[in-house]
C-alpha cells in the first residue's frame, strides 16, 4: 500500500504568512468601513435634499419661488406718455 504524504496549507511553514493575512483583513474591515459611510453619507445627503432646496430658494428666490418681504407695487409709477401694449393669449386644440 502507498503511504500518503500528509497534506499541507500553503499558509504554514512560511515566515510571516499570518501577518500578511491580518494586514489583509483589516484593509478589507478599512474599506468596507470606508464604502459603508459613502453609502450613509449619500442616503442621508438624498434624504435631507428637499428640504436643503426648499430653504435655499425661499432665501434666494431661485427657481420660482418669489420673495414675499419686498412689496414692490408701491414703488410702480404709471407711465402716461407710452403706448398701450395689447397682450392676446390663443390657445388651439387639434383634432385627433
Amino acid at each position: 500500500s502507498l503511504a500518503r504524504a500528509p497534506s499541507r496549507c500553503f499558509s504554514r511553514g512560511r515566515p510571516g504568512a499570518s501577518g500578511q493575512g491580518e494586514k489583509l483583513r483589516s484593509k478589507n474591515k478599512a474599506g468596507a468601513a470606508y464604502a459603508v459611510a459613502v453609502v450613509v453619507a449619500v442616503g442621508g445627503l438624498s434624504y435631507a435634499a428637499v428640504p436643503l432646496y426648499r430653504l435655499f430658494c425661499a432665501k434666494t428666490g431661485y427657481a420660482g419661488t418669489v420673495k414675499t418681504d419686498v412689496d414692490y407695487s408701491a414703488r410702480a409709477k404709471p407711465v402716461s406718455d407710452s403706448r398701450r401694449l395689447l397682450v392676446r393669449f390663443a390657445s388651439q386644440v387639434s383634432e385627433g
